[in-house]
């Protein structure tokens, strides 16, 4: 494939989250850049060996980095791959990742076994019951976990979780809830 002809796929998807090279040369049109993201996660070079799940991979970066670092990635989404990018990174690197298309609220029932690494970026707050979500997390983290997720500013020096009305945050109707970093840290 010539960079001409990825970045033609690239410009049929209608809308990218994630912007990065997905193909030598070709970067998708994304309004969040990643990579300064995936440094401070402080993940090995080499993560050959190590099996890592992500939850809500949308367009595949993080997927397709720790890939290239030699990780065994399973992505799970409740999104089909091709609703968000992931389908059009797959299809531009010519590599089939290991995909589920599954809610987080059912992810125990996928008889998946723990995972060296679990990496839960950017979706807590999409979700209207969060500690349900974490509770099915919970099985499946065997080593590290890494949330990364808004926080609300009320209550800062407290646990605390705000719950937010309409489209409230960025005008978007999935933004359901804020903690404080207290309430992530467990204080």
């Amino acid at each position: 494939m010539t960079p001409v002809e990825a970045e033609q796929i690239v410009a049929e998807r209608p809308c990218w989250y994630h912007r990065f090279e997905i193909f030598p040369g070709v970067v998708t049109p994304g309004v969040y850049d990643p990579s300064g993201t995936l440094e401070r996660l402080d993940l090995p070079a080499d993560m050959t060996g190590l099996r890592v799940l992500e939850i809500g991979p949308a367009d595949g970066y993080f997927t397709k980095m720790m890939t290239a670092r030699g990780a065994e990635v399973t992505a799970v989404d409740y999104a089909a791959k091709d609703f968000y990018g992931f389908g059009t990174m797959e299809r531009l690197s010519g590599r089939s990742f290991n995909f589920i298309n599954a809610n987080i609220y059912n992810i125990g029932s996928l008889g998946l076994e723990p995972f060296d690494l679990v990496i839960c970026l950017g979706v807590l707050y999409h979700l209207p019951d969060m500690l349900r979500g974490l509770w099915g997390l919970r099985p499946l983290v065997k080593g590290r976990f890494i949330l990364e997720t808004a926080v609300s500013r009320k209550h800062e020096d407290e646990p605390f979780a705000e719950y937010r009305p309409g489209v409230s945050d960025n005008g978007d109707y999935t933004n359901f809830c804020l903690r404080t970093r207290c309430a992530a840290k467990r204080c």
